[in-house]
């Protein structure tokens, strides 16, 4: 089932993640692991990469910031060069799902645009077809009327064929 956040409440919870995020990130280097937990980042920077599209970037900024800042608290002594590699993946991340959302919501706009293209034209067509219909039901009436004559005249023909024969036949035999 989809839901519709509000602008606020979308804000409020990414705030929220991110706060979570670093709260727990604080709390697991300090107990030295450095691994798992930056995995849960990815929550925060992908919902702003698609509510926000490219500007889900700041999440992803915001995360890597705190990551870097985290490391050069709590483990000073180790390379950086593994929390600057995860803080590029996250801009990566924070770019790709950003575009493919922005894309998306081009795409349903461009789809609403054409929807409401082809209602108008359905609607012209409609009147269209209830002109013809109104003008085909005084045409259907003189069809009617020149169906029935036709009927008609195929019946007298055929009345004025087997006559014809019949005087045809009468006058050969006149002839004998």
């Amino acid at each position: 089932m989809y839901y519709s956040y509000s602008e606020e409440s979308r804000l409020y919870m990414v705030i929220f993640l991110v706060f979570v995020c670093i709260v727990m990130g604080a709390i697991l280097q300090s107990m030295g692991a450095d691994k798992v937990y930056t995995h849960l980042f990815y929550i925060p920077i992908v919902f702003s990469a698609i509510w926000w599209q490219w500007k889900g970037l700041a999440t992803a900024f915001v995360l890597s910031a705190s990551l870097m800042c985290l490391h050069l608290i709590f483990r000073p002594e180790v390379s950086i060069m593994d929390d600057l590699l995860r803080g590029v993946m996250f801009m990566f991340v924070a770019a790709a799902v950003g575009e493919m959302s922005h894309l998306e919501k081009d795409k349903a706009r461009r789809l609403q645009q054409e929807k409401e293209r082809l209602e108008k034209s359905l609607a012209e067509l409609e009147t269209s077809r209830k002109k013809l219909m109104s003008s085909n039901i005084e045409l259907g009436l003189k069809e009617y009327e020149l169906d029935k004559y036709s009927v008609l005249f195929k019946k007298r023909k055929e009345k004025l064929e087997r006559l014809a024969k019949l005087l045809s036949k009468a006058e050969k035999e006149r002839a004998k």
